[in-house]
């Protein structure tokens, strides 16, 4: 077996690889050592470490478990572990897959259309069915992964990826017409055999509408076949010329059906510019013939114009109709006019252009009435109508909102102008008076933006939230609900979760309410009894639902640290080599002395005499500052280094910690204390600021506790107040 080599990167999170790493002895202070001048001490008790394991397992009892040392590393120093498809090796690999998706993607379309050739429609959608979906998600995305570097905004049109989706939907359209087209057709030459001219005339209309659908569908497919043909090694030539003979079979078929049953006709226009608006009507005037140009006298005829229908009798085949333009654009210069026969009618339709030149106008909205009070949830209902200086505007899209963000349905005026719109009362307007509007909110069109608003009482409502959490090791996940009493479940909230009043994360409840949140606590923060309680806090502020929270408890495990953990007893080689390593640690702090300012960790508690550990002698003369050995590292630097390396939680930590250390040199420092303990006690002791030692403490809690990483401005807070607490305990 080869020999593990060891990494050794240039840098890590932008600090040279001599940089600092962090030890905490137990009363939490942090002692910054140098890697380079402490790896010959790692090595060799790695390896005493090791003999010692190797000698127990080989002396002691066989069944002996072997002691390990195991250390962190920043998870961040393997810059390649979320590595980008497109920066790893195998793109040749991703190519020739995509060949061969394209391959099995155009066999199956290939299939599909000789079944369709055969009439076997079922079949032929059955050939598009699971398989072909989950090969042409593959394809989309492998195909997208490969042209990534070499797209060309040239060929977007002729995209392979979007003609086979374009060809996997047009395929189903064409089918689905095909075959609708015949089966009606069946019924058309039954009506025919019957006798029943009227029905063969209505399903005549029908052939004519699929057909027009199948014509479609078939150009579209054609298109998508050749982009495929051009793009890939496939060919699908064939398949192209099926699909074309299929749809000119269906459109000859349709012209000798039109022309059996169907009289032409043509629509005329008059040629002069109309101009007008809904307030002063365009007059619209024309003719309409049959094929052999005989009038159509007498005839009630609907004349189709812009969506909106104008029922109108011929007079030997003229006609005038007043139209006001409601939703065309304001800069139109044409309209279509179209005249639609009955079902039954033994006349086609036709159309024809009109020139138009329109001046908008604004239309007034009233409400009639509406909802008087509402609370979350609630459907809130307007009622009025439109009309441009007394006439109704029929076909109007209205709708309610409380703003642009709130929106409700839009429905369509009648041909009294008259509406009915509803919207539901979202979580996000405060409770109290509020306007609700009724809103015509288009632009550029003949008529312009219009809206009328009314006021309502939005009333509060009562919210629960319902939580629970489930432990794993040393983290929680916490899940629940948010709902109003009655149990209307409150989306696109935002829950806090707080632990002892510090907060520890956010969520946001999904479309059920629901939210689910994991947070990690260290392990110095869990408790003896491994019992850590969560509260889930909804803050109503700025909407109209009621505060609500919730307390859950978990039970974590806490970290194995040896001692009456079950592990058997290790062998005296064993004892001995971790007596080594002690002794080895020992003598590398005293031999290292201080680095960079900061004190050796006082790991015996006294002298290699017996006696109490005394500092090293220090030079007076350059006048710097003499601190006790027992002082902090100065706070201008471990966490500034920290928070520009991108580490805001660590470098507020190290502030803490350094503060808490300068802070406690006047309390009982054999007393253990959690931190909250710690700012109570020297509040009530010494006494000072404790309104910055309280925020610094939060800042701290919720550097330890949350997952997130805290903002860069209240990492520099934390810093500033450290350093100002120190300042003032030096004066």
């Amino acid at each position: 077996m080869g020999v593990p080599q060891l990494n050794l990167p240039g840098s890590i999170d932008g600090f040279p690889k001599e940089d600092i790493y962090q030890l905490r002895n137990n009363t939490g202070q942090v002692v910054t050592r140098r890697r380079r001048r402490l790896g010959i001490v790692a090595v060799v008790i790695l390896v005493l470490v090791s003999g010692g394991a190797a000698g127990a397992a080989g002396i002691g009892d066989s069944s002996t478990t072997p002691v390990s040392i195991a250390t962190a590393q920043e998870d961040d120093e393997d810059d390649t572990r979320h590595e980008h498809p497109d920066d790893a090796d195998g793109d040749g690999d991703d190519d020739e897959l995509a060949r061969w998706l394209a391959d099995q993607l155009s066999e199956s379309l290939g299939d599909s259309t000789v079944e369709l050739s055969e009439g076997e429609y079922d079949s032929a959608r059955e050939v598009l069915g699971d398989d072909y979906d989950d090969r042409l998600e593959q394809f989309v995305e492998v195909d997208g992964d490969t042209d990534a570097d070499t797209e060309d905004e040239e060929d977007e049109e002729d995209d392979v990826s979007d003609a086979f989706e374009e060809a996997t939907e047009e395929q189903e359209k064409f089918i689905n017409a095909t075959e609708e087209y015949n089966e009606t057709l069946e019924e058309y030459e039954q009506a025919l055999e019957d006798g029943d001219e009227q029905r063969a005339r209505e399903l005549a209309r029908e052939l004519d509408a699929i057909e027009n659908r199948v014509s479609e569908s078939g150009g579209n497919l054609d298109r998508a076949y050749r982009i495929i043909t051009e793009g890939t090694r496939s060919d699908l030539s064939e398949e192209r010329e099926t699909v074309t003979e299929i749809s000119e079979d269906i459109s000859q078929t349709q012209d000798e059906i039109r022309e059996f049953v169907f009289v032409a006709t043509e629509l005329t226009i008059d040629t002069d510019l109309e101009t007008g608006s809904f307030a002063d009507p365009l007059l619209i005037e024309g003719e309409l013939t049959a094929a052999d140009d005989a009038a159509l006298d007498d005839e009630r005829i609907v004349i189709e114009v812009d969506g909106r229908t104008t029922e109108t009798t011929t007079d030997n085949g003229t006609f005038a109709l007043e139209y006001r333009p409601v939703e065309l654009d304001a800069d139109a210069d044409t309209v279509t006019v179209e005249f639609v026969p009955d079902p039954s009618s033994e006349y086609l339709a036709d159309s024809a252009e009109a020139q138009v030149d329109v001046t908008p106008v604004e239309p007034t909205i009233e409400i009639k009435s509406a909802t008087e009070s509402a609370a979350y949830a609630d459907k809130v209902t307007l009622s009025g109508t439109a009309h441009v200086d007394g006439t109704p505007v029929d076909q109007l899209p209205v709708r309610a909102q409380f703003d642009e963000q709130f929106q409700g349905e839009t429905v369509r005026t009648g041909d009294d102008g008259a509406f009915t719109t509803t919207v539901t009362a979202p979580a996000d307007v405060p409770d109290g008076e509020t306007d609700v509007s009724a809103v015509y909110d288009r632009s550029d069109r003949a008529l312009s933006r219009a809206s009328a608003s009314t006021t309502i009482e939005i009333t509060s409502t009562p919210t629960r939230i319902e939580a629970d959490a489930e432990a794993a090791d040393t983290t929680v996940s916490v899940t629940g609900i948010l709902t109003t009493d009655d149990g209307e479940p409150v989306s696109g909230q935002t829950v806090h979760l707080t632990h002892d009043g510090s907060p520890i994360g956010t969520v946001e409840t999904n479309a059920a309410g629901e939210f689910e949140e994991t947070v990690e606590f260290m392990p110095k923060t869990i408790p003896e009894d491994g019992i850590v309680g969560i509260t889930a806090v909804f803050d109503g502020t700025g909407t109209n639902l009621e505060d609500s929270e919730a307390g859950v408890a978990a039970a974590l495990t806490l970290p194995d640290t040896g001692g009456d953990s079950g592990l058997l007893p290790v062998s005296l080689w064993s004892v001995a080599g971790l007596l080594g390593v002690v002794a080895l640690v020992l003598i590398g702090a005293l031999t290292l002395g201080r680095v960079d300012g900061l004190p050796v960790p006082d790991i015996s508690g006294s002298d290699s005499n017996g006696g109490a550990a005394t500092a090293p002698e220090r030079d007076h003369s350059s006048g710097e500052h003499d601190h006790d050995t027992n002082d902090p590292e100065p706070i201008d630097e471990t966490p500034t280094r920290l928070l520009e390396a991108g580490r805001p939680n660590e470098a507020v930590i190290v502030a803490y910690e350094h503060t808490r250390n300068r802070l406690g040199q006047g309390l009982d420092t054999d007393q253990p204390r959690t931190y909250w303990e710690f700012y109570r006690d020297w509040q009530d002791g010494i006494g000072g600021d404790s309104e910055l030692l309280r925020a610094l403490t939060e800042q701290y809690e919720q550097a330890t506790f949350t997952t997130q990483q805290i903002e860069t401005d209240d990492a520099n807070e934390a810093i500033d107040r450290a350093a100002e607490l120190t300042e003032t305990e030096s004066a």
